[in-house]
């Protein structure tokens, strides 16, 4: 008898499966898809077996008529900024943000959850606001160890809705965005600067 542990080899079992990350992200103009890009080829230089899978969740995972507005960014931003920007700022109000995402939630409620089960994420990452208080919530009693993450693509002013209180970890543009995130209550350990 050997004190030496016992050494797994191919016959003992099935090898560990790839690690397994979800990005979710809208085409909501290019930089959530070219930062989704971006994350997915991080992983992969880091990790040649990950397996990384990127979702428009809001096109492909949200009801009707919810799944057609991605569509309508770019001419709403273009055409009718002033618009635009009062969605902006009636959405940031705690209320009316986190109402709104329920509602769409409750009606993409079986869409998502699909999606979290067939893909079996071991890791989520959003980086887009409108994703974090749809998934999240649907995450938590699918898969509640599964740790979700998300990525500020906004330098400019951000929104609320990228700070959801239990993302796991928020990785933000600068110093003063950290700073913002703890005025709205989120633990400044979860918060990373990272321009």
């Amino acid at each position: 008898m050997t004190d030496a542990p016992a050494r797994l080899n191919a016959a003992d079992g099935p090898a560990p499966r790839p690690l397994a990350v979800l990005i979710l992200m809208s085409r909501t103009g290019g930089g959530h898809l070219a930062s989704a890009r971006a994350l997915e080829a991080e992983f992969r230089a880091r990790r040649p077996d990950c397996r990384v899978t990127i979702v428009d969740l809001l096109t492909d995972h949200t009801a009707f008529p919810f799944s057609r507005m991605p569509a309508t960014y770019d001419s709403v931003v273009n055409r009718t900024p002033r618009l635009w920007h009062a969605m902006w700022r009636v959405t940031a109000l705690s209320p009316v943000g986190r109402s709104s995402a329920a509602i769409v939630r409750r009606l993409s409620r079986s869409r998502i959850e699909a999606l979290l089960r067939s893909e079996r994420p071991d890791l989520v990452i959003s980086v887009h606001p409108l994703v974090n208080h749809l998934v999240l919530p649907v995450l938590e009693r699918v898969a509640p160890l599964t740790p979700f993450v998300t990525v500020v693509t906004d330098l400019g002013g951000i929104h609320p809705l990228w700070l959801h209180p239990r993302n796991a970890a928020v990785y933000l543009p600068t110093d003063r965005a950290v700073e913002l995130a703890v005025s709205r209550g989120l633990p400044r350990g979860r918060l990373h600067a990272h321009g």
